[in-house]
Formats: C-alpha cells, sequence, structure tokens
C-alpha cells in the first residue's frame, strides 16, 4: 500500500470537513497527517516526512505546494474557491507540476485555464431517511449559523430577508472570528418570530439535532470552498436560501432547488408554504442524486491521486529557511505574497516549465507603483460605440495581456488567453450585458471559455466548434471607470497557421 502525507489546516480538527477526503483516502493509501496553524510555518518535521511518502495531499493550503514539489514529491493540490479565487495567475504557475482537484466549478476553471491539470469533483453528504426529512406543514423554521456577520449575513439582516414569513429563527452563534462582538447582530426583542439561540457544540450530533427542528437552512457565508453545511442541509431536504456566489450557486439552481440572493441588496424574498416544500424536495433529490454520483466519482478520484506524477527535484540548499520566507510573505497580504513571487519569478519558471513574464505586472521592481498604475489606467481606451475595436491596429491598444493574430475576420486570441482593458462612464452608461462573438478553430471539436470583469468571474461557457454568440449578465457593482477583460480558455491548437497556437478566435465584443 501506497505511504500518502494529508497536510490540513489545524482549524479542520475542529470542524472535520476535511474527513470524508481522509477517509476515502484511506482506502487506498497508508495516510499519515500534518496539521499546520496558520501563519506558523510548515514544521521541519513535516517536510522531512514528506520526503519518505509516495505522495502528499494538500488540503486547502494551496500556497505551500512549492515546498513538496520542490522535494520531488508527486503532490495533490485541493484550492478552496472562499480561500484562494483571488490569488494572482503566478500563484497557480508555481504549481503547475501539481495534481489539482478542485470542489467548485469555477476555481477548476480558473486553474485549468492556465493549463495546469485539474480534476473536478462534486460532492454530496448522504441523504437522510424520508423520516427524517424537513417537513413544511406547520410553517417555516429557519436555522443560521452565524459565522460571518461582519459579512452581512447575520440574524438581523436574515429577518429582514424574510421578513413576517418564518416563525422561528434558531441562531447558532459561533463566528469564524473567535474575539468578534455579536451584539451589534442581535434580533430585537419585539421581533415578529420567536428567536432561541446557541454557541458552539461540544459535538456534531448537538448540531445535527438542532437542525433538524429546523426547515429552512441560511447559508452562513457569502462564498465556500466546498459548502459542507449547505450540503448537510440539502440532504434532510431542507430550504436552501444561500449568497448567489460559488460553491452556493454550483448547486443551487435559483427557484429551482433553493433561493439565491445579493445580500448587499436590502429586499425581501417571498417564498409561500408551497414553494418552500417543493424547493426542499428538489434539493433532496439533488443530494441523493449527487451522492450516487459521488460514490462512483470516488473511485475516479482516487486513481487521479494515485497516478500522480513525481516533478522534477530541485536544488534548494536550505528548504526549511525557503518554506519560512513562503509561509511568512503569504500571511502578510496579497501584496507582500504577490512581491515574494515576482521576485522568485526564475524559481517559478523552473519549477513550472512556464513562461512567466507575460505574468509579472509592469515595473522596475516587477510591482506597479501607484504612479504606474494611474498612469496605467490613464491610458487605457474608450469603448468606441460600447464596443472594442478588433481591426488590425486597432485592436492593440485595448490589449493589455495576451496577443491576437488576425486572421480572417476574427481576431485569434494565441495561447490560452488575454486581457482587455478599455475606459467607461458608469455614472452615465451603466450597462447590464455582455456579447461575445466567438469562433472555435476547426479540428478543436469543443472550446471552454471563462470570462471575468474586475475580479469578477461573469462566467463559464462550453462552446461548439465554428462560429457562436455568448451573453453575460453584468452586476452593476462590478463596472468601473476603467475595467479589465480577462477571457480564457481551456485549450489550445494549430488552428489558423502553421507557427501559432490558438485558443478562439472573436469577431465582436459588445456592451449594452
Amino acid at each position: 500500500m501506497k505511504t500518502l502525507l494529508f497536510v490540513d489546516h489545524a482549524f479542520h480538527t475542529s470542524t472535520a470537513s476535511s474527513q470524508f477526503f481522509i477517509d476515502l483516502l484511506k482506502r487506498r493509501f497508508d495516510v499519515k497527517i500534518a496539521h499546520i496553524d496558520p501563519p506558523s510555518n510548515i514544521a521541519e518535521e513535516t517536510i522531512a516526512l514528506a520526503a519518505s511518502m509516495d505522495v502528499v495531499v494538500i488540503w486547502q493550503m494551496d500556497y505551500i505546494a512549492p515546498v513538496f514539489l520542490a522535494l520531488g514529491i508527486p503532490t495533490v493540490v485541493v484550492p478552496m474557491y472562499d480561500g484562494s479565487a483571488t490569488m494572482p495567475d503566478l500563484h497557480w504557475i508555481w504549481s503547475a507540476k501539481a495534481q489539482f482537484v478542485n470542489f467548485s466549478f469555477t476555481l477548476h476553471h480558473r486553474v485549468a485555464g492556465l493549463g495546469n491539470k485539474s480534476f473536478l469533483a462534486r460532492y454530496f453528504t448522504p441523504v437522510v431517511s424520508q423520516s427524517e426529512r424537513a417537513t413544511f406543514k406547520t410553517g417555516l423554521r429557519a436555522f443560521l449559523w452565524q459565522r460571518r456577520p461582519e459579512h452581512g449575513i447575520s440574524a438581523p439582516a436574515i429577518m429582514k430577508l424574510l421578513h413576517g414569513q418564518i416563525e422561528s429563527l434558531h441562531v447558532h452563534n459561533a463566528p469564524d472570528e473567535p474575539h468578534l462582538d455579536t451584539r451589534a447582530y442581535k434580533v430585537s426583542s419585539t421581533s415578529s418570530c420567536t428567536v432561541t439561540q446557541t454557541s458552539w457544540f461540544p459535538n456534531a450530533a448537538d448540531y445535527h439535532a438542532a437542525l433538524a427542528q429546523a426547515n429552512v437552512f441560511i447559508a452562513p457565508r457569502r462564498a465556500e470552498g466546498i459548502g459542507m453545511a449547505l450540503l448537510e442541509a440539502m440532504s434532510r431536504g431542507m430550504l436552501i436560501v444561500a449568497c448567489d456566489e460559488p460553491t452556493h450557486n454550483e448547486y443551487i439552481s435559483n427557484w429551482l432547488n433553493g433561493v439565491l440572493y445579493n445580500p448587499d441588496e436590502a429586499h425581501s424574498v417571498t417564498i409561500t408554504a408551497d414553494q418552500a416544500e417543493s424547493l426542499g424536495h428538489l434539493a433532496y433529490e439533488t443530494a441523493k442524486i449527487g451522492r450516487q454520483n459521488w460514490e462512483l466519482q470516488a473511485l475516479e478520484l482516487l486513481d487521479v491521486v494515485e497516478n500522480c506524477e513525481a516533478p522534477s527535484k530541485l536544488d534548494i540548499p536550505n528548504i526549511a529557511a525557503f518554506s519560512r520566507a513562503l509561509s511568512t510573505s503569504y500571511y502578510s497580504g496579497i501584496t507582500a505574497y504577490t512581491t515574494f513571487l515576482i521576485k522568485h519569478a526564475d524559481l517559478v519558471g523552473s519549477m513550472s516549465g512556464c513562461p512567466v513574464a507575460t505574468y509579472i505586472p509592469v515595473g522596475s521592481n516587477g510591482a506597479s507603483s501607484p504612479h504606474d498604475m494611474h498612469h496605467e489606467r490613464g491610458d487605457a481606451p474608450w469603448l468606441e460605440g460600447a464596443r472594442v475595436p478588433l481591426t488590425p491596429g486597432r485592436a492593440d491598444a485595448y490589449v493589455s495581456s495576451g496577443q491576437l493574430e488576425h486572421v480572417g475576420s476574427a481576431a485569434w486570441v494565441t495561447g490560452h488567453g488575454c486581457e482587455i482593458r478599455f475606459r467607461t462612464d458608469p455614472i452615465a452608461t451603466a450597462f447590464s450585458n455582455l456579447k461575445l462573438s466567438v469562433m472555435v478553430p476547426a479540428g478543436m471539436g469543443s472550446q471552454t471559455l471563462i470570462a471575468t470583469l474586475n475580479e469578477w468571474t461573469l462566467g463559464v461557457r462550453e462552446l461548439a466548434e465554428g462560429a457562436s454568440e455568448v451573453n453575460f449578465d453584468l452586476p452593476l457593482h462590478i463596472q468601473r471607470g476603467y475595467s479589465l477583460l480577462r477571457l480564457q480558455a481551456t485549450t489550445v491548437c494549430q488552428g489558423v497557421s502553421d507557427d501559432v497556437l490558438v485558443s478562439f478566435g472573436i469577431n465582436d465584443i459588445l456592451f449594452s
């Protein structure tokens, strides 16, 4: 039996959110577990232990992957959307020799779009028996684990969202920030429904007992890595009310098997008893079918882990010192971490086998100063008639990263993607839709396109070979006077000329 080191965040010793994955790995591997309590560094004993293992699996803390890759160890990385969605491209490029396992559709396409190996997993918990399912005959009874009230998901906010429609609200008051003063998030004693409260439960059975008294589940955070609490609620057939962000909106289809909402919009949601029962029923059916699929996918996932390839070992004289420097920069904030990545660009390139120059911001020390950024934004061209012009010569001013190859009627994107900068007046004109007229090269078959605007993922579209049009909704809150549109694809081929690899062609970029 192969040996495997599972490197996990120490916080999960209390939440047990990674236990299902550990149990799965134990079916095929002799598993050892090492915990890291950030911002502490990786213990030298852990590094030494890893060197004797057949494979290392890193749960959530994807930033430490280069340490194990440098040792030449087959490394599987399981990042989480809520923690890593905003990481710079260099973060992912550095670990290009790792095997990624993503539980978020959005993050999977981000990682794969940069050329990395990523396996998309879709987990579901076992469903409860029919007799244990939530019922809706006696009104709506809501449950809120108040994990992040400072992010807008609090008892008063939920009372406003479901105003006058719930008979009771149970608040499990156990915030992620243990020293957070939650007095500001208490519900008024004059509220229209019964409000009860608990704090941290000593065991999972107590939590599940409290959950079983409710039939409405409020997702406790804006975004999740997997969303174990939400999945448990789905498995009970509860009405799910969740923020419209990953991974919630990757499990919930709005008004089909749950309700998605924007916590920044002050309005109430009207839900009838029949709707609540129907949504809860479809949530249960989703979980039931999803669990069956997961049992099959789990076997494939074990194969992926077992067949993870070993990278070339690098000669880093003091791997422990390198590990400390990496951890310190990461927990010093995104600016310090990005600077660390840029300063080690040569190492990133040698470890990944990828040219990294196109991922490094322009600047004397590799990072853009505020003056440089202001100058760059001021030079961004304006949209022309709500369009980005794509004719030869004129398109170059809009492309800030990547390259376009003009062949025929289309501007073909070389490599996996490009970034397009432009200016608008969001006060005078607020757009609601982006339409892309695109082409997939002959012989490619299909293509996956990921579009982001100002670091907000607009969506992922599957494109058939040939010409097609795709549309994306544009939320008002992401629109800026200066904007950056990133278009990424997962596959390249020699489709338009002999010496250039392209991913897709663009005929039109239209905002309306």
